[in-house]
């Protein structure tokens, strides 16, 4: 008898739900929902650290909603896969196969209320992707995974020939409980650029000052165990938590860049330069990148060739925040990278990507490449 109750009470509220849902089905108008998987081999050559190449696979799983609070104010969630046991993977979602079949956690890569303030300002508060342009999508500065945390503004005046833009972003990298006002670090950047329209090419010019206080003397990002800092310059401090590795400089990073987008052959391609400076350090305190692409994948069929060259001096930039593929995530580097990406079906893609590096380029210049072969699916 009671059994029966229950599945006469759920049966109920299922037909109950059903038909509150049916009145109120315009609330699915108000989310999206969305996910993107990748399935990746990659091969590892570091010959100056192992005698034959690495050869692994990795996964890359997120979910994302996005929902409308009214016509100014959306909210935005994305879980991703990712390994916390790592520091390093703070620019990255990958999920490395070979833990005996183990389950593997999601994290949240994204959390963040965005509010239209009018046509032209938009703000972001929580956990969001870089508000900074970023040439042809570059990676110098900021890995693409990288979602910092905190409060970002945008700021886009549209003109006939002249459009003009300003992003900026007040972050936290680590907050620490102390008195010590200086134990908080974060990131603070400001970026002014203008989009220029020369008839059927278009120019994109911007300058940006990205400045991370209290990071001199603080433990290193990727974990202050010995050897870290990615090829940032560090020291060996020792406290009651054992020898940390410890920044040596302040980052106060002064950025340009310049991208010309076109058609060629009746494809999108740009051409484009990313340059870098550290105020702090004099020297090893420079970076570049360099390259252009061609084509754009939307659909079956689509394909794009990519090519650049970057040199980042050792304390150039923040190596735990920069391309974390590029010789392995490390500065005093530089090489080149290749990538082709094809359109196999509608949302999906073969990508293929090669990079040839060189690190310790000031001292021993050891050569380590690196190779992916991606299969990308979304919707």
């Amino acid at each position: 008898m009671v059994r029966k109750f229950c599945f006469a009470l759920l049966g109920f509220v299922f037909i109950v739900s059903s038909w509150a849902i049916a009145q109120e089905a315009s609330w699915t108008d108000k989310v999206d929902l969305g996910m993107d998987f990748r399935y990746r081999h990659e091969m590892q050559d570091a010959s100056e650290e192992k005698s034959h190449p690495r050869h692994r696979q990795r996964i890359r799983a997120r979910l994302s909603v996005h929902g409308e609070v009214d016509e100014s104010v959306t909210l935005h969630l994305r879980l991703s896969t990712g390994s916390s046991s790592e520091r390093s993977t703070i620019a990255s979602g990958n999920e490395t196969l070979g833990d005996g079949g183990a389950n593997d956690p999601f994290w949240v890569d994204k959390a963040y209320m965005q509010w239209k303030a009018t046509e032209a300002s938009t703000f972001h508060l929580g956990k969001f992707s870089t508000p900074f342009y970023r040439a042809s999508k570059s990676q110098l500065i900021w890995d693409s995974d990288f979602t910092p945390e905190g409060f970002a503004y945008k700021y886009r005046r549209k003109g006939n020939s002249v459009s003009w833009f300003f992003n900026m972003g007040a972050m936290w990298l680590d907050e620490n409980d102390s008195t010590n006002d200086t134990a908080d670090h974060g990131i603070f950047g400001g970026q002014l650029g203008a989009e220029i329209s020369l008839g059927e090419p278009v120019l994109v010019v911007a300058v940006a000052n990205h400045t991370f206080p209290n990071l001199k003397d603080s433990t290193t990002l990727d974990g202050g165990s010995s050897g870290s800092g990615s090829g940032n310059s560090t020291y060996t401090a020792t406290g009651p938590s054992g020898s940390l590795e410890k920044y040596l400089y302040d980052y106060n990073l002064l950025e340009g860049a310049i991208e010309l987008r076109s058609k060629v052959a009746g494809l999108p391609s740009s051409v484009y330069i990313n340059y870098v400076q550290n105020q702090e350090p004099d020297d090893d305190n420079m970076g570049y990148l360099a390259g252009f692409r061609m084509g754009q994948v939307k659909d079956k069929g689509d394909w794009a060739f990519i090519y650049n060259y970057r040199k980042v001096e050792k304390d150039a930039v923040i190596a735990s925040l920069a391309d974390s593929d590029f010789a392995d995530g490390k500065t005093d580097i530089q090489g080149h990278t290749v990538a082709v990406v094809y359109g196999v079906f509608k949302n999906s893609d073969i990508a293929v990507a090669y990079f040839d590096a060189e690190r310790e380029v000031k001292t021993t210049k050891n050569g380590y490449t690196r190779a992916h072969v991606d299969f990308s699916f979304k919707f």
